[in-house]
Order: structure tokens, then sequence, then C-alpha cells
């Protein structure tokens, strides 16, 4: 009997620490693996992640739409064939919306006019993302025009696409000295 009770307490003895043996070598197998974490933190404006798809210059129904997936802003219907279509890469167009952002559009009240208004001409800029669109619209009258921030980006894409509707976006919009531009305009 006592050999036999040697037996079974070198069995145990055997099998508790061959079973210490795997549990030590399993603890420092997880120690030693490198933990991976994963860290998702959003844009801060989701705007400022996505591509534009289009840009649109208007004078009232006449206006030129830039655009990255081949369609027309078509506000006007009946007008439809007074708004000309500028094919642009997304990262041309991109590059238009962060020179507008960088000199301050998305910070501009959306809809800039005069006190008092009547049979005003309209000139906006309005630009569309996938889920999205902003349009800033000034109405002229008693020195209320678009800042010559905005009209100098457009004057030098205007270098190259030579369209009529940007040049008078520009003109129009310099009719009257640029230090009076904010004084009739609601401001934000």
């Amino acid at each position: 009997m006592r050999r036999t009770l040697l037996l079974i307490t070198a069995l145990l003895t055997f099998l508790l620490g061959t079973t210490l043996a795997m549990l030590h070598r399993w603890i420092l197998n997880s120690l030693a693996e490198t933990p991976e974490v994963k860290v998702s933190v959003p844009p801060f404006d989701t705007r400022e992640s996505l591509t534009p798809l289009r840009v649109g210059i208007f004078i009232g129904v006449d206006g030129a739409t830039l655009s990255a997936d081949g369609k027309k802003f078509t506000f006007y219907e009946s007008y439809d064939d007074r708004e000309t279509l500028v094919g642009m890469s997304p990262a041309e167009l991109s590059e238009i919306v962060n020179q507008l952002r960088s000199a301050g559009l998305f910070e501009e009240a959306e809809f800039n006019a005069p006190v008092f208004v009547s049979l005003p001409e309209t000139y906006t800029i309005t630009v569309a993302w996938p889920d999205e669109s902003r349009h800033f619209t000034w109405i002229t009258r008693n020195g209320c025009r678009v800042p010559d921030k905005y009209l100098q980006i457009f004057e030098r894409l205007n270098d190259d696409l030579k369209l009529q509707v940007i040049q008078e976006f520009v003109a129009q919009n310099r009719l009257q000295s640029m230090s009076s531009w904010r004084s009739g305009c609601f401001q934000k």
C-alpha cells in the first residue's frame, strides 16, 4: 500500500507540475503578444474629408457649374441652357473648395442682402458634396457685393477656363469700391 500511495503521489505531482508549467507558458505567451489597439478619430468637420461634387457660380439664372460628377445644379429648369457645365477632376475641384474655405467662405452668412431690396440682381456661390450643399447669395444694392477675396479665386480660375459668366461675376461685383462692400449687407 505504501508503494501505491507513493506512485499516486508521484503521478499527482507530475500532473500538477505539468499543468502549472502549461499555465505558466500560456500566461507568458499572452503577455508577450503585442496588444492590437485600433483607434479611429473622425475629422472635426466631415465636409473637410468629403470630396466636393460641384461648385456653382451664378448671376441670377446664368451660371457655370464646375463638376466632378458631370451634372449641373439645374436650379432653374426653364433656363437650363444658360448654365454652363465644366468638367473637372475631383482633385481640381477640391483645390478650389479648399481655397474658398481658406478665404473664409464657409464662415459667411448664406444670405447677404441690403436692408431694402427691390428687383435684385443675385450672385450665388454654391458648393455641393454627396450629402449636402451650401449656397452663399449676395443681393447687390447699397454696396453689398461678393467679397474680393472670393472674386480673386474665380479670376485666377478663369485665366484657364475663359468663361463669360465668371468674367461677368467678377466684373459686376467690382463696380463699387472694395472698402464699402459690406456696408449694406446683413452680416452673420
